[in-house]
């Protein structure tokens, strides 16, 4: 994206931003304002279990640390099942929210002070 302030690059393009999950189970979900699709950095070594579970598929993904996997998340429901042990991912995800910001700076364009830092 290259409309943030000061014109800084996002650290996580070409994802939106990210989520640090530490010790989640997540319910059954889609991501309904994602654009397109999610990523998921396991970063937990001393745990068992905890599989994202893709429904439409029928598949649970049991990545190990260090493992990174990309699925559309606005399409597809799913969810992370219980585990034991400490638990950490990063979730990368592709926010539509995003337009709003590209388009009016989620309403904050006109104010001066703002408008400043984005020259």
């Amino acid at each position: 994206m290259d409309s943030l302030p000061s014109h800084e690059i996002c650290p996580v393009e070409p994802f939106g931003g990210f989520v640090v999950n530490l010790n989640v189970t997540t319910t059954f979900h889609r991501d309904w304002k994602d654009w397109d699709v999610c990523g998921i950095l396991v970063i937990s070594s001393d745990c068992e279990g905890g599989g994202t579970v893709l429904h439409e598929v029928g598949l649970i993904v049991e990545a190990r640390n260090g493992d990174f996997m990309l699925f559309p998340s606005r399409r597809m429901s799913h969810y992370n099942a219980h585990y034991k042990g400490m638990r950490a991912s990063l979730v990368y995800h592709t926010d539509g929210a995003a337009l709003n910001w590209l388009s009016d700076r989620n309403g904050w364009l006109d104010q001066i002070n703002f408008h400043r830092g984005l020259s």
